[in-house]
């Protein structure tokens, strides 16, 4: 390399050898450029030379002001690529002329092979933008990218423009946009929409000014023929929200789209938005929501809280066509009013509570001659409503026959209520014949009115006629007992052929005794087995006693039953079983053990007679005498409770007996060896609602 610039030629003292040699070398270094590792000697202001400072990695051309060597370009030897680079921080390319063609930069690809055609997958033009790290290496931290996405043909040159950059604490540069096919796609490279999105953070529009506008999102719709108005039941807009399901299918699962309602005008745009999703456990969405002239709901709605629009109106003599905008309508002032009629046009209210706030009464006319056919009244037995002042009523249109109809209210009257009003205290009104109204008189004290079945008219009545049917012994010190009826047709009677009833040592019990053989029964059964029913609620209570357990084995059952029992259909030995008949109430065994084991073994029974259940177990041991108070309640039809000396200790729900099913009371005692055993009662209680 040669960077010879001769000096000023004087030729006098130059011979022709010395000038041959003077051009020579200045032909060598215009020919390298003037190359080297510094400035050329004599170099003029507006010379170019080659610094070969960074041979063999890179050489740069750089021109001399007469100050500064000014690098223009400098070359990669590696990868022969240029680059320029400067302190200032713009490059700039002008084109002057006075035409229409702008400044140009233009970035060509082209293969060596098949004419230079570009293939898909080709990047056509790049720039690259690098920075300095603080380890002196050049990162890149931004790329544009244009590349083929098809083979490149003379009818079909796709492209897509990619931008890549560096995040913020990354030193990889990445994709964050793409522009393909019409379709800009951000955090996306396939866009498959004409704006796709995918990112955390969304989209968001913002406008910042000291004015009222506000941020706009703007969907719009228009015809390609014609006027390119809208047309009924085009959608002008939707919103897909987009979910993933299990096998990685893409579907919409909630929308919100705005139709047409008719043909767009400068005049008329009516416009309905519906919202869907999709239900819980379907996939298909549905209508949820529809908002157009009014807004319909499609599912149930749920409303935590509420207000009514209100709207006063004056009261007035007559007004014919109350129209409200409002649900809620507040009558003001003191004149007593007639409604004839409530405005029924499409856009009102089609629910409507007037609250009568004025001093007067409020009157709604039935099916008004004087109000337009749709906008009447239709009311119960076609009488008048009045609405007395701080009552109120609800009325809902009828679509069916076009009327308003009454829904609930408060402080109402009409003609229907008072046919045969009330004149004295006490009254009583009764649904009367074809279901107007009938007055009864007060009856006289200590009375009550008692329905007599079926559509007869109720009647005053001495309330000791119908109070619940009760029966109760208390003996004591009486000697032989005799058992009166005490409410029921007929007394209790013994319950065996041997057994008869006596007044017990013990002074408040009466005995009744079996004899001295197996399967004897003694105690008391109702006459008749027709006094209760389940339906009724009956109660039994009795207050029994055992003695010592060491005198014989027996059972003993104490509750309501539909027959008298025989010893074929009595309770079996272990305790656990039910009759065979329909019984309620306790059962209890008494053995005697080998060794002075002694025991008692309970049962709570239920049976309907053809089945049965026992859910309480009791065992009580030892040569003691034992007397508890038993109690059968019959909660309703279906519920028994059982109670052992006030305890709740059972409660049965099946197997009951039908509630119409008829059945008496008794307190009976089985012996189970030849042992006589007596059964003391001191107190039996049965009654009946």
């Amino acid at each position: 390399m040669s960077q010879y610039i001769f000096d000023d030629i004087n030729p006098v003292t130059t011979s022709g050898n010395d000038l041959a040699a003077l051009l020579n070398s200045f032909k060598d270094a215009i020919a390298s450029g003037f190359s080297g590792t510094s400035r050329p000697v004599n170099l003029q202001a507006g010379g170019l030379w080659v610094d070969t400072t960074n041979d063999p990695a890179t050489w740069a051309l750089r021109l001399y002001d007469g100050t500064d060597d000014i690098t223009l370009v400098t070359i990669d030897l590696v990868t022969n690529a240029p680059s320029i680079t400067s302190a200032t921080n713009s490059f700039t390319i002008t084109r002057v002329a006075d035409d229409t063609v702008g400044a140009l930069l233009e970035l060509v690809k082209r293969r060596i092979a098949a004419s230079g055609q570009v293939l898909s997958g080709d990047i056509i033009g790049h720039i690259r933008v690098k920075s300095r790290d603080n380890s002196g290496g050049d990162p890149v931290v931004c790329n544009i990218k244009i590349a083929a996405t098809e083979n490149h043909l003379s009818s079909a040159a796709g492209v897509a423009l990619a931008f890549e950059m560096t995040p913020a604490g990354s030193a990889t540069a990445v994709e964050i946009l793409r522009v393909i096919n019409g379709r800009f796609g951000i955090g996306t490279t396939a866009p498959d929409t004409n704006l796709h999105v995918m990112g955390a953070l969304g989209i968001k529009a913002g406008y910042a000014a000291d004015d009222a506008n506000a941020a706009k999102l703007t969907t719009e719709k228009e015809r390609l023929t014609g006027t390119k108005a809208t047309q009924s039941g085009d959608a002008i807009g939707q919103w897909d929200i987009n979910t993933t399901d299990d096998a990685s299918a893409k579907a919409t699962s909630a929308q919100i789209q705005a139709t047409a309602l008719e043909n767009h005008t400068a005049s008329a745009r009516g416009t309905k938005v519906t919202i869907s999703t999709a239900t819980t456990g379907a996939a298909a969405k549905t209508s949820k929501l529809e908002i157009g002239d009014i807004v319909e709901p499609k599912v149930r709605l749920k409303i935590n809280s509420a207000e009514l629009g209100t709207q006063n109106v004056a009261t007035a003599a007559t007004i014919s066509q109350l129209t409200a905008s409002t649900a809620l309508v507040e009558m003001t002032g003191a004149t007593p009013t007639d409604i004839q009629g409530i405005n029924s046009g499409t856009t009102l209210t089609k629910i409507i509570t007037i609250h009568n706030r004025s001093t007067a009464n409020v009157t709604l006319k039935h099916q008004s001659g004087s109000a337009a056919a749709n906008d009447r009244l239709k009311l119960p037995g076609s009488y008048d409503v009045i609405i007395i002042p701080e009552g109120s009523a609800t009325f809902i249109y009828c679509a069916t026959d076009s009327k308003w109809k009454i829904m609930s209210g408060q402080g109402l009257s009409s003609a229907l209520d008072m046919m045969n009003p009330m004149t004295t205290g006490g009254d009583t009104i009764y649904g009367g014949a074809s279901g107007f109204p009938t007055r009864l008189a007060n009856g006289p004290k200590d009375t009550a009115l008692v329905s007599s079945g079926g559509t007869s008219a109720p009647a005053w009545r001495d309330k000791w006629s119908f109070e619940e049917k009760r029966a109760m012994w208390l003996l004591k010190n009486q000697g032989t007992a005799t058992l009166q009826n005490l409410g029921f047709p007929a007394a209790p009677s013994a319950a065996g052929a041997s057994s008869s009833v006596e007044l017990s040592t013990l002074g408040n019990f009466f005995t009744s005794t079996t004899a001295a053989t197996s399967n004897d029964v003694a105690g008391i059964i109702s006459s008749a087995f027709t006094y209760f029913r389940g339906g009724w609620k009956p109660e039994l209570t009795a207050h029994i006693y055992f003695d010592q357990l060491s005198n014989g084995s027996y059972q003993v059952l104490v509750g309501f039953q539909t027959a008298s029992h025989g010893t074929s259909n009595y309770l079996i030995t272990d305790g656990t079983s039910t009759p065979a008949i329909g019984f309620t109430g306790f059962g209890i065994v008494h053995t005697g053990g080998g060794g002075g084991t002694y025991k008692y073994n309970w049962v709570c029974i239920t049976s309907n007679g053809s089945a049965g259940a026992g859910n309480y177990t009791k065992t009580a041991t030892g040569n003691t005498a034992y007397s508890p108070v038993l109690r059968v309640k019959y909660v309703t039809s279906s519920q028994v409770e059982f109670y052992i000396d006030g305890v709740l200790v059972a409660t049965h729900t099946t197997t009951i007996m039908n509630p119409t099913t008829t059945f008496g009371y008794g307190v009976r005692i089985n012996t189970l060896n030849n042992v006589a055993k007596d059964i003391l009662l001191s107190r039996l209680e049965v009654r009946h609602i």
